[in-house]
This record gives C-alpha cells, structure tokens and sequence, in this order.
C-alpha cells in the first residue's frame, strides 16, 4: 500500500517538475478591449470583420511614437501588458467584430509597416503562445491539491 502512494506521489512530483519546465498556458478566447502598437513585416492581413493580421516584429525607427506592444484587458479587471522583441511572430484575430481602430502605415523602409490596432480580439497569440487566462504558475498547486484528494480518498476507500 506505501509503495503504491509512493509510486503516485513521485509521479505527481514529476508531472509537477515537467509542467514547470514547460511554457504551459491556457487560450482566452474574447477579450473585451486590445490595444497593439507595433513596427514590422506583415505575414497575413485578412479581412474585416472576420479578419486577423500577422506580422514579425522589428526594431523601432528612431523617432515614432509606436511603441511595439500589446495590451489586453477584460471588463472584470484582468489584464496583460506585454512589450514584444524584435523577432516575435503576433497574431491577432477578431471575429464578427470591427476594430474600433485599425491602421496599416507605410514604414520608413520597404515592406515595414506600422501596425496600430483597438478593438476586441477572439485571440492574441505571441510567439505561438496564447496569452493566459490565469497565471501558469497556478497549475502546479491544483495538480498538487487533486494528488492529495486522490490519494485521500484512496486511502479512505481502502479501510
């Protein structure tokens, strides 16, 4: 019987530790209000009022006043700021609903564009990662508190 919880728990504390190593987080899917300002290259520009837009970051010229972020919120009170790197992929989707604005500039070289964005988004993706409904580092408790009501139960069942 030792050897079994044993088994379990190890098991737990390895699943914790793999969950910790890895960039694990949740979609949120419709945010209330999104706000990117941004300087790169677009990938993909769909249509309104189904549409999305992907770009690749890049260094910000000298003298503008975008600043390559993103800014998500909700009518709860969640929200994320986050400052994206030259480098990161951004995909921004809105479904059945126009941005309240949405510009494409020409930049100062070929093939940049300045990106501004306000409106309510279905996702925001950087880097392949949807931004978070909750923080990460929640998980690893509520794995732990269902081992331990696993094994409680286990153990009660068991008399």
């Amino acid at each position: 019987m030792n050897k079994k919880i044993c088994i379990i728990g190890f098991s737990a504390l390895l699943l914790i530790i793999v969950l910790f190593n890895t960039s694990l987080t949740f979609a949120q899917n419709e945010w209330d209000w999104c706000i990117v300002s941004a300087y790169g290259i677009i990938e993909i520009e769909a249509e309104i009022p189904v549409g999305s837009v992907t770009f690749s970051v890049s260094n910000l010229p000298t003298g503008t006043t975008v600043t390559n972020t993103i800014e998500v919120s909700r009518d709860s009170g969640e929200n994320y700021n986050i400052t994206l790197n030259p480098g990161d992929r951004v995909i921004v989707t809105w479904l059945d609903m126009a941005p309240s604005a949405y510009t494409i500039l020409d930049g100062s070289e070929p093939n940049y564009k300045f990106i501004n964005f306000e409106g309510r988004v279905w996702v925001a993706t950087v880097n392949g990662t949807q931004i978070p409904e909750f923080p990460a580092i929640l998980i690893a408790p509520l794995f732990m508190a269902a081992t331990l009501l696993a094994l409680v139960y286990r153990k009660k069942r068991m008399k």
